[in-house]
């Protein structure tokens, strides 16, 4: 089918500063590599302007030090004035990174792709320059999402709303991953067609044996230590439980800003040397970790957020327990392929934990029910198809 058609170039622009898309410490830039690379069979793929480097892909990509001269007077300005001079510094990114890419005078660009970022107008603007199709990635209603990391509001707010906007009303194609963010899309003026399809780091998606112990049932979260992710939830629920179950273990897998409160809560409890922190890991040692979880757990999303350690878990038949959030719950199916709580109601976590923890075949239920979920949708053959026939079409 594909032989009759030339191969298309996409340039995929992401307007972040410093922006590397081998950065597999993120979810969201490990999936689109993912995605990138499939691509790069059929087309010819620039990131900011370079051409893709597949063999980087494997190379997992610290961020830079914190430590330093410069941080330390950075960490003395106050935090307002802070993010209102980053703000600043974004929007001109954003805008050098357009006057840099018409620079370019590229011969053909088929498709602008844009993973959308606060402040981005570089997408519109290209298309319109190299008279190309705007596909837009939409990851996170971006105001919002910074307002939830930060707990401030989004300095140049006004500006940061309307260049979302444009760029929501302008895309040819939008892509997001569930109904809740399709109408919040269509609440912004998207004109364009919309897909929802959860693209997914098909890296960390493949099957895997396990080793289940008899004696012992390990818990797991693996991600980011953000607030809305209340790792904190976790760890007060398997406190609770742990005493009538000191069969238990909580591996907290992963790094980020609360991850030291948390560990000083888990600390302050009775079953602190039942709940394991390893820090950031990936490759065998994140399959290890893996291979040995009898439950998954998401403790806590935002409304937007999607799932994507419980793909993980699904894709090696480890049940999972998540809030009920919109998008959650649109993607999975309650007590089939997965057990919901009421979000941020520590209580339901509890019960629902409890009932997995108690209830072997539950477990072995939900988790071939998920396998089979992940399996039979959320494959790359199934992503190359998708993207191969948005931009061939």
């Amino acid at each position: 089918m594909m032989e009759n058609k030339r191969p298309k170039t996409i340039l995929f622009i992401c307007n972040e500063i410093n922006y590397n898309i081998y950065n597999r410490r993120s979810a969201i830039d490990s999936i689109l590599l993912s995605v990138l690379i499939n691509l790069s069979d059929n087309h010819n793929i620039l990131v900011n302007g370079i051409e893709l480097d597949v063999s980087s892909s494997k190379k997992a990509s610290d961020p830079p030090s914190s430590m330093g001269i410069k941080a330390m007077i950075t960490s003395m300005i106050p935090k307002r004035i802070k993010e209102r001079l980053k703000m600043r510094r974004l929007l001109k990114n954003s805008d050098n990174l357009r006057k840099d890419l018409e620079g370019r005078g590229f011969n053909k660009i088929d498709y602008v792709f844009e993973l959308y970022k606060l402040g981005s107008s570089c997408g519109p603007a290209l298309a319109k320059y190299y008279n190309a199709e705007y596909v837009l990635y939409y990851d996170s209603p971006v105001v919002e999402q910074y307002e939830d990391i930060w707990g401030i509001s989004v300095p140049e707010k006004s500006k940061m709303e309307l260049a979302q906007k444009r760029a929501i009303s302008n895309a040819d194609r939008i892509i997001c991953y569930s109904n809740p963010v399709k109408d919040y899309l269509m609440g912004l003026g998207a004109k364009g067609r919309i897909s929802i399809f959860q693209s997914l780091d098909y890296s960390r998606l493949t099957p895997m044996s396990r080793t289940i112990e008899q004696d012992v049932i390990n818990i797991g979260f693996i991600g980011s230590f953000m607030h809305w992710h209340r790792v904190d939830l976790l760890i007060r629920a398997f406190d609770e439980i742990y005493a009538k179950n000191p069969n238990l273990k909580l591996y907290l897998i992963g790094s980020g800003e609360t991850f030291i409160k948390d560990k000083q809560l888990a600390n302050s409890l009775k079953s602190n040397k039942a709940i394991i922190f390893t820090g950031f890991v990936d490759g065998e040692r994140l399959n290890h970790y893996k291979s040995i979880l009898h439950i998954g757990v998401m403790p806590g999303s935002n409304w937007y957020g999607i799932p994507t350690k419980v793909f993980e878990y699904s894709m090696i038949k480890i049940p999972s327990i998540a809030p009920d959030t919109p998008t959650i719950k649109d993607i999975f199916d309650n007590g089939e392929n997965i057990e919901l709580f009421e979000w941020e109601n520590y209580e339901s976590l509890v019960a629902v934990l409890q009932d997995l923890i108690t209830d072997e075949n539950k477990r072995a239920e939900i988790g071939k029910k998920a396998f089979d979920f992940v399996g039979n949708n959320l494959t790359s053959d199934k992503s190359k198809e998708f993207y191969d026939s948005l931009f061939f079409e």
